[in-house]
């Protein structure tokens, strides 16, 4: 009789611990039948660094199911080349503490970048940085958050406040960039490569210059900035690694 007792307890003991795990939270990077349907491939699985190169600091990690910068420089970059896609994930930045531009939490999606010189003007930077309910004057306009950096600033505000998640989407296309932040256009260039855009570039190289073809790159430069659910679709493939 004990033993069955025992048994029995042991029984209900583990069904009750099976029903937490299996309602718990998961952070599992999986594409929706969707996603998969249309072209989607997921970049990060939630579990390492698999399929990523750490390109100058070392400071990337995953915990569950979150890809991690504490923001000591350098960035991450995508083992493969991409030409033409649609890109997206989610950001979420941690709190700046922080009175100034420079020490604002900062991060950046990397896009058609090369392995030697900076990323952000090899190929293009699109902005993430902390500064939801901040004066436009606080800092640069092609700086803020959703920007594509150095050339075009976000069309609106649509960065949620620190410690919320944010969903860039991402098509790049020939010349063409589409940037949507938390589901509005930010930034909307029709052709990257018309003389005339270049001319207002503020800073880095015309684009008429820049990589046609790259990585996709993220980056490492102040404070903690979390990821998941990175995915791309390929449009036209990369013609060489």
């Amino acid at each position: 009789m004990r033993m069955f007792r025992n048994t029995y307890h042991a029984i209900l003991f583990l069904a009750a611990f099976t029903c937490v795990v299996s309602t718990a939270p998961s952070q599992a990077q999986k594409l929706t039948p969707k996603e998969k349907k249309q072209g989607y491939v997921s970049l990060f699985d939630g579990k390492d660094l698999a399929g990523w190169t750490m390109m100058d600091a070392q400071d990337w990690s995953v915990k569950n199911g979150i890809l991690i910068t504490q923001g000591k420089g350098g960035w991450l970059r995508s083992d493969h080349m991409y030409k033409d896609f649609e890109l997206q994930l989610d950001f979420k930045m941690s709190p700046s503490h922080a009175l100034d531009v420079n020490s604002l939490t900062n991060s950046g999606v990397m896009l058609r970048s090369l392995k030697d010189g900076n990323p952000s003007f090899s190929g293009m930077e699109i902005q993430i940085i902390d500064d939801h309910g901040r004066s436009k004057s606080f800092q640069l306009q092609w700086q803020r958050c959703g920007s594509l950096y150095g050339a075009v600033p976000p069309a609106m505000d649509a960065t949620k406040p620190a410690g919320e998640w944010n969903h860039y989407d991402i098509t790049l296309v020939g010349g063409h960039l589409n940037v949507k932040l938390n589901g509005k256009v930010v930034v909307n260039v029709p052709n990257l490569y018309d003389p005339a855009f270049n001319k207002t570039i503020a800073e880095g190289s015309p684009f008429t210059q820049r990589a046609k073809q790259g990585y996709i790159g993220l980056q490492s430069h102040t404070n903690e900035v979390d990821f998941r659910n990175i995915a791309i679709k390929v449009i036209h493939p990369a013609t060489a690694e």
